[in-house]
Protein backbone atom coordinates (compact mmCIF):
# COMPACT_ATOMS: atom_id res chain seq x y z
CA UNK A 1 0.00 0.00 0.00
CA UNK A 2 2.82 2.32 0.85
CA UNK A 3 4.39 1.67 -2.80
CA UNK A 4 0.83 2.38 -4.67
CA UNK A 5 0.71 5.62 -2.37
CA UNK A 6 3.91 6.45 -3.46
CA UNK A 7 3.19 6.24 -7.05
CA UNK A 8 0.42 8.11 -6.37
CA UNK A 9 2.26 11.11 -4.88
CA UNK A 10 4.95 11.04 -7.71
CA UNK A 11 2.19 11.00 -10.74
CA UNK A 12 0.62 13.98 -8.66
CA UNK A 13 3.49 15.88 -8.61
CA UNK A 14 4.78 15.16 -11.91
CA UNK A 15 1.35 16.16 -13.49
CA UNK A 16 2.10 19.38 -11.39
CA UNK A 17 5.26 20.06 -12.82
CA UNK A 18 4.34 19.65 -16.32
CA UNK A 19 1.40 21.53 -15.75
CA UNK A 20 3.36 24.86 -14.37
CA UNK A 21 5.87 24.00 -17.61
CA UNK A 22 3.35 24.37 -19.90
CA UNK A 23 1.84 27.29 -18.19
CA UNK A 24 5.70 28.96 -18.74
CA UNK A 25 5.47 28.29 -22.20
CA UNK A 26 7.39 25.32 -22.44
CA UNK A 27 6.32 21.77 -24.40
CA UNK A 28 7.55 19.12 -21.90
CA UNK A 29 7.12 15.95 -23.66
CA UNK A 30 8.77 15.01 -26.23
CA UNK A 31 9.67 17.53 -28.94
CA UNK A 32 7.25 17.24 -31.97
CA UNK A 33 8.22 16.46 -35.51
CA UNK A 34 10.32 19.73 -36.90
CA UNK A 35 11.78 20.06 -33.73
CA UNK A 36 14.74 18.87 -31.71
CA UNK A 37 15.46 18.83 -27.95
CA UNK A 38 18.71 21.41 -27.70
CA UNK A 39 19.49 19.89 -23.77
CA UNK A 40 17.05 17.82 -21.51
CA UNK A 41 14.53 20.79 -19.79
CA UNK A 42 15.16 23.25 -22.60
CA UNK A 43 12.97 24.63 -25.08
CA UNK A 44 13.02 23.10 -28.09
CA UNK A 45 14.54 24.27 -31.74
CA UNK A 46 13.24 23.95 -35.06
CA UNK A 47 15.15 21.43 -36.97
CA UNK A 48 16.86 23.21 -39.70
CA UNK A 49 16.67 19.69 -42.19
CA UNK A 50 12.39 19.41 -41.51
CA UNK A 51 11.56 23.68 -41.16
CA UNK A 52 11.43 23.89 -44.78
CA UNK A 53 9.16 20.96 -45.48
CA UNK A 54 6.86 21.70 -42.56
CA UNK A 55 6.38 25.25 -43.67
CA UNK A 56 5.66 24.10 -47.36
CA UNK A 57 2.98 21.76 -45.85
CA UNK A 58 1.38 24.94 -43.95
CA UNK A 59 1.55 26.83 -46.92
CA UNK A 60 0.13 24.06 -49.28
CA UNK A 61 -2.73 24.23 -46.95
CA UNK A 62 -3.08 27.34 -45.96
CA UNK A 63 -2.34 29.43 -48.91
CA UNK A 64 -2.82 26.81 -51.76
CA UNK A 65 -6.01 25.21 -49.92
CA UNK A 66 -4.52 21.88 -51.28
CA UNK A 67 -6.11 18.32 -50.35
CA UNK A 68 -4.11 16.44 -47.55
CA UNK A 69 -3.42 13.62 -49.51
CA UNK A 70 -2.01 16.04 -52.48
CA UNK A 71 0.35 18.03 -49.59
CA UNK A 72 1.14 14.44 -47.69
CA UNK A 73 2.53 13.18 -51.83
CA UNK A 74 4.16 16.25 -52.02
CA UNK A 75 6.01 16.39 -48.53
CA UNK A 76 6.59 12.82 -48.73
CA UNK A 77 8.51 13.15 -52.50
CA UNK A 78 10.52 15.83 -50.99
CA UNK A 79 11.96 13.75 -48.48
CA UNK A 80 9.91 14.75 -45.09
CA UNK A 81 9.79 11.54 -42.90
CA UNK A 82 8.89 11.20 -38.70
CA UNK A 83 11.33 11.38 -36.60
CA UNK A 84 11.17 7.81 -37.07
CA UNK A 85 12.82 8.26 -40.37
CA UNK A 86 9.36 6.45 -42.03
CA UNK A 87 7.21 8.50 -44.83
CA UNK A 88 4.64 10.89 -43.11
CA UNK A 89 1.29 8.92 -42.91
CA UNK A 90 -2.56 10.77 -43.54
CA UNK A 91 -2.94 11.26 -39.80
CA UNK A 92 0.24 12.20 -38.63
CA UNK A 93 0.10 15.29 -41.30
CA UNK A 94 -3.17 16.02 -40.43
CA UNK A 95 -1.86 15.95 -36.44
CA UNK A 96 0.61 18.43 -37.88
CA UNK A 97 -1.21 20.53 -39.35
CA UNK A 98 -3.60 21.20 -36.90
CA UNK A 99 -1.45 21.32 -33.76
CA UNK A 100 -0.82 24.90 -32.51
CA UNK A 101 2.65 24.24 -31.46
CA UNK A 102 4.15 25.29 -35.11
CA UNK A 103 2.37 28.48 -34.26
CA UNK A 104 4.36 29.25 -31.16
CA UNK A 105 1.71 27.82 -28.94
CA UNK A 106 1.55 25.47 -25.79
CA UNK A 107 -1.89 23.41 -24.93
CA UNK A 108 -1.98 24.10 -21.25
CA UNK A 109 -5.34 22.35 -20.18
CA UNK A 110 -7.87 23.46 -22.07
CA UNK A 111 -6.29 26.39 -23.00
CA UNK A 112 -3.41 27.65 -25.36
CA UNK A 113 -0.22 29.75 -24.05
CA UNK A 114 2.57 31.59 -25.81
CA UNK A 115 5.40 29.15 -25.97
CA UNK A 116 9.02 30.15 -24.84
CA UNK A 117 9.80 27.95 -28.66
CA UNK A 118 10.47 29.50 -32.09
CA UNK A 119 7.66 29.40 -34.19
CA UNK A 120 7.50 27.29 -37.76
CA UNK A 121 4.62 29.35 -38.92
CA UNK A 122 2.36 32.66 -38.12
CA UNK A 123 -0.47 32.61 -36.25
CA UNK A 124 -2.53 33.50 -39.33
CA UNK A 125 -0.87 31.04 -41.58
CA UNK A 126 -1.74 28.75 -38.76
CA UNK A 127 -5.46 29.84 -38.76
CA UNK A 128 -5.77 29.98 -42.64
CA UNK A 129 -4.99 26.67 -42.52
CA UNK A 130 -7.26 25.36 -39.68
CA UNK A 131 -9.83 27.18 -41.95
CA UNK A 132 -9.46 25.21 -45.13
CA UNK A 133 -9.12 21.97 -43.29
CA UNK A 134 -12.28 22.70 -42.14
CA UNK A 135 -14.20 23.82 -45.25
CA UNK A 136 -12.45 21.02 -46.86
CA UNK A 137 -13.80 18.29 -44.27
CA UNK A 138 -17.50 18.95 -45.76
Amino acid sequence: MNTALNHQQRGKLSKEKAQQRAQAGIYSAKPVLGYLRARPGEVHVPDPTRVPLIRLAFHLAAVENQSLRTILRTVNELGLTTNAGKPLSLNALHLMLTNPYYAGLVRNEDHLVPGKHNAIVSNTQFETAQKNLISRKR
